[in-house]
């Protein structure tokens, strides 16, 4: 049986697995393990620098939109959307029709996010914009979601998802953010408004 010192190869790999359990068990969360993760590895081609959060959530949505699954799309959603949005259920049925193939590509074009404290507690959003080719058409997607909320964990989890068809929309150059309300549920055929720019 050989070692591992002479072949250099093993060496290397046997070093590089070392360095990778020292990060990930320094990381102080699983969602900072799945981070160092993506940051070590890279990301989905023609992601270009989307948070692996972000990108995680995105691949769900469209997987459920695809397999036409209402139970997995709705988990996605935080319980108080999904109360409070009237029609919550024909609104994922529509998403359905008007979503068309499955995704060959897709580019990541922005995010933001914001995080609170007041009085111990902890609120974390983020919203982010993806352009989606399937083998059908191509589509523009912009999702906000909340991601942490101590005080209220009714409210973690997608609050506004907004859809269009790239030939539809009228500033495809541009990340996509529907008409910048965030309006709670799924919207569907929204074109994009860019914010105006103080001079």
């Amino acid at each position: 049986m050989h070692s591992v010192r002479n072949h250099p190869g093993l060496k290397i790999i046997a070093i590089s697995t070392c360095l990778l359990f020292i990060l990930l068990f320094s990381a102080c969360s699983i969602g900072s393990v799945f981070k160092t993760i993506f940051r070590i590895f890279g990301k989905a081609e023609g992601d270009h620098g989307a948070d692996a959060e972000e990108y995680a959530v995105m691949i769900k949505v469209l997987d459920a939109i695809q397999s036409r699954d209402e139970n997995a799309l709705r988990k996605l959603f935080s319980p108080k959307t999904v109360v409070k949005v009237d029609g919550f259920d024909q609104s994922m049925r529509d998403l359905f029709d008007y979503y068309q193939g499955e995704y060959i590509s897709i580019e990541y074009k922005g995010s933001s996010g914001s995080e609170s404290r007041d009085y111990g507690e902890k609120q974390r959003y983020i919203g982010f914009s993806y352009d989606v080719k399937t083998n059908k058409n191509e589509f523009r997607f912009s999702i906000d979601c909340c991601t942490a909320d101590s005080a209220d964990g009714d409210n973690v989890g997608i609050f506004s998802l907004y859809i269009i068809k790239m030939e539809d929309d009228t500033d495809p150059e541009y990340g996509y953010g529907g008409d910048g309300k965030e309006t709670p549920g799924i919207n569907i055929g929204i074109r994009n408004v860019l914010p105006i720019e103080e001079e």
